[in-house]
């Protein structure tokens, strides 16, 4: 059995590690954004915590948006294989037209 002693342990703080990954995914969709090269389409990007359906409509309501795009991405049935959960409420609920995009 491994003694571990606390004092050699770094401190960890949760709160830097969602804001890092905060920054990690912005900047990747701001990667994303300079290689879609969509001309006088305005784009947006924004990240949220949270269950990511209901963080979706809860951005819709608030943003008003024309279009949401998002994967089509699932892990746990074979439902989901075809169209992930997420995606399934989204189609059956967004209140704007949802384009789904699949992985390659």
């Amino acid at each position: 059995m491994l003694n571990m002693d606390a004092t050699r342990v770094p401190e960890f703080s949760i709160k830097d590690y969602v804001d890092e990954l905060m920054d990690e995914r912005k900047s990747k969709l701001q990667e994303l954004a300079k290689k879609l090269k969509c001309g006088r389409l305005e784009v947006e990007f924004h990240v949220s915590m949270g269950v990511p359906y209901e963080a979706l409509l809860h951005e819709i309501k608030g943003k008003k948006p024309d279009l949401l795009v998002m994967g089509a991405k699932g892990r746990s049935n074979v439902m989901d294989i075809i169209l992930g959960s997420c995606a399934q409420k989204m189609f059956k609920d967004s209140p704007i037209p949802l384009l789904s995009i699949r992985g390659t």
